[in-house]
């Protein structure tokens, strides 16, 4: 199997996720003696990621069409399919299989650009950005990776390609503005006043940009909060970026765990709850789930009550990690007027639920004893009947999270990343 370009980038701080073969030992951005850069990535790359192009990837598109079913990577091929319903287009998003299987494929595009043109550059996953002497050399390289690609029935995204006259810069202006912000340490009422411009420089920048406020969340770690006078308006400062971003809410969590243990003094519960509920309030009505999961995460890990309004509008989102967060949230008696089982009861109460698209919330919610409409297929299903007998379970109502421990993992000690989008 022939190298990636670059499987990793230090501007974004992921951890690698698959070491095969020989790494490229070019550094992300190096430009040196180039004068144009193309930047682009694979339009609605997993979700259009064609199954049966792995054994293409592996074994050659025109062996593999001609042994459907004879060789290994035919195998791999039909695992993908097994656990999107048998689907051959599109690969789920998140799982180290599909991280695997991506780069399969890209990795084929990558030796076939390889092959025709001399590469300086770097992708990260789906992202690519290469550099050249002229221009007209990176536009035969897109035309190139655009047949490369094709070969895989993928296409770069046009909304996202541009080639770049150099020099550029290398990071966002705002990011050394807010990395070189003061914040001063020498007495309670200096550290608030610094904190409070930090912010609200930070809420200025995030109109034009994405990453500020998390920025300045990062920032704000290293600010000393040793009294109670600024603990109420710290944590005001960092609502108001949760409320001003929603992507913050996790850093934000962290932030508030790690300060309130410190300082010896709970999180307001007051001030977390008029968040949360502003947030259920915007988000429900256009269904955008992962904020509305965040919100329910931080309503059970502060253990905040919840409005009737609140239990309304989650109460018929169709996502099933909304659905188990509220579930637990009521569980925990932080719905006090009750949730409306109906909508998630009629997702679940058909035959073939345990292999359609509901099947966690409806594992999850009859072992819970959450709901009653999916408790009797589990019995009949011999696969997740073994599950239940061993107790297995896929959501965690008692999480050990580590401070600063978000999607990603821990975070390096005192550092802070380079990814704020």
């Amino acid at each position: 199997m022939s190298q990636p370009i670059v499987t990793r980038t230090w501007e974004r701080a992921v951890r690698p996720r698959f070491r095969y073969g020989e790494w490229s030992r070019l550094r992300p951005r190096d430009w040196r003696g180039q004068r144009f850069v193309l930047q682009t990535d694979v339009s609605q790359f997993y979700s259009s990621l064609y199954t049966q192009s792995i054994p293409w990837a592996l074994e050659g598109k025109s062996y593999a069409k001609k042994n459907i079913g004879k060789t290994v990577s035919d195998k791999l091929d039909k695992a993908l399919r097994n656990v999107s319903d048998g689907q051959t287009m599109g690969v789920p998003i998140g799982p180290d299989t599909s991280f695997l299987a991506a780069e399969i494929v890209l990795t084929a595009v990558d030796r076939e650009l390889a092959r025709k043109i001399r590469l300086k550059g770097h992708r990260y996953l789906d992202d690519y950005e290469l550099a050249f002497r002229t221009r007209s050399a990176a536009e035969e390289a897109q035309a190139l990776l655009e047949d490369a690609l094709a070969v895989y029935e993928l296409a770069i995204n046009p909304s996202k390609t541009k080639i770049l006259e150099l020099p550029q810069p290398f990071d966002e202006a705002w990011t050394h503005e807010l990395s070189t912000f003061p914040i001063r340490d020498s007495d309670s009422s200096s550290t608030l006043t610094d904190l409070v411009a930090l912010f609200s420089r930070a809420s200025a920048l995030s109109r034009s940009a994405t990453g500020p406020l998390k920025y300045a969340l990062f920032r704000s770690r290293a600010a000393r909060i040793e009294e109670a006078g600024i603990w109420g308006p710290f944590q005001n400062l960092v609502w108001s970026a949760v409320s001003g971003e929603p992507t913050t809410m996790a850093t934000a969590l962290d932030l508030l765990a790690e300060k309130a243990k410190h300082i010896g003094l709970p999180v307001d519960e007051e001030g977390a709850a008029e968040v949360i509920e502003g947030l259920i309030s915007t988000h429900s009505p256009v269904r955008n789930a992962s904020e509305l999961a965040w919100s329910l995460w931080a309503a059970v890990a502060l253990n905040v009550q919840l409005s009737r309004d609140a239990a309304q509008a989650v109460s018929s989102i169709e996502d099933d990690f909304v659905a188990l967060l509220a579930l637990h949230a009521e569980s925990q008696g932080l719905f006090p007027a009750g949730l409306d089982h109906s909508h998630w009861e009629a997702l679940t109460d058909y035959d073939a639920v345990l292999k359609g698209p509901h099947w966690l919330l409806a594992y999850e919610g009859s072992v819970r004893n959450w709901l009653d409409a999916p408790t009797k297929r589990i019995g009949k299903d011999p696969f997740f009947k073994v599950l239940r007998r061993r107790r297995v379970r896929f959501y965690d109502t008692d999480p050990k999270r580590n401070p600063f421990t978000g999607p990603s993992g821990p975070l390096p000690g005192g550092l802070v990343p380079d990814d704020y989008g």
